[in-house]
């Protein structure tokens, strides 16, 4: 607007234009934008997926392969290495019955008795490799089985209860073999030493944590010192810590023995 020189005031002027955003500023792109970075996304995410389960492809084939191996091992010390020894065993024994009134029959017993032993650590390697023992139900049973073994020409009435539930818990064949050496060592030690009348042994399953308790009503010792000075003592404590398990011995003179044993598996 302006003025001529009568101060008559003219017509205003209007212009009209529109403002264009920015490149970045329009629509269309940043549509594009958010559904590039949404694809972008979805691809890192499935990638991300694709990876972890081929890791647990890997890690399943791998231990696929090993419980194949396991099982392979296992079959041929039972059929090889098993039935020799049970050869040997059988022959020892027929020679020391042929023996009994000889000079050498103290050496062939001898011998029958290493065979024995041998055979029997022999049934425990086969047992722990078997992959289809690889549930608590089987151990619990196993070590139950042991357990009359153990106290059978004893003067001590052994009283088992096992509480395990119906549904599969695995435990490796590592784990088993130590547990049941471990019950083993106690077992035997209540045999040899507590001068019992009774053993109780329980075994239960709770949340998969594995308990397992054995008491006697012997005469039962001092911990502290028997912890040092006897071997069997030691190797509960070892068999103990490499299965990181929770050990408590109660015991005292004259009041018998209590072992419980806690496993998390």
């Amino acid at each position: 607007m302006a003025a001529d020189r009568f101060n008559q005031l003219s017509q205003p002027l209007i212009f009209k234009f529109d403002v264009m955003p920015l490149w970045y500023q329009q629509l269309w792109l940043q549509v594009v934008a958010v559904l590039s970075a949404i694809i972008i996304a979805f691809l890192l995410v499935r990638k991300y997926y694709q990876s972890i389960i081929g890791l647990q492809k890997k890690d399943y084939e791998n231990a696929l392969a090993l419980q194949r191996e396991r099982q392979r091992i296992s079959s041929e010390v039972h059929d090889d290495l098993g039935a020799s020894i049970s050869g040997i065993k059988l022959r020892t024994e027929l020679l020391s019955r042929k023996t009994a009134d000889q000079p050498a029959f103290k050496e062939i017993d001898a011998i029958h008795e290493a065979i024995t032993d041998i055979s029997t650590q022999v049934r425990l390697i086969i047992w722990s490799l078997d992959a289809e023992n690889d549930e608590v139900s089987n151990l619990a049973g196993f070590i139950h089985k042991q357990a009359i073994k153990i106290f059978e020409y004893s003067n001590i009435d052994l009283h088992v209860n096992t509480s395990v539930s119906e549904t599969p818990v695995t435990i490796s064949g590592e784990k088993r073999r130590q547990v049941y050496l471990l019950v083993k060592e106690v077992l035997n030690n209540i045999v040899k030493h507590s001068e019992a009348k009774n053993a109780f042994l329980e075994i239960n399953l709770y949340k998969n944590r594995l308990q397992i308790s054995i008491r006697d009503d012997g005469r039962g010792f001092d911990p502290d010192v028997r912890k040092h000075e006897t071997m069997g003592i030691r190797n509960i404590y070892a068999r103990a810590k490499r299965l990181n398990a929770e050990l408590k011995i109660d015991t005292a003179h004259g009041k018998g023995t209590s072992i419980s044993l806690k496993l998390n598996l």
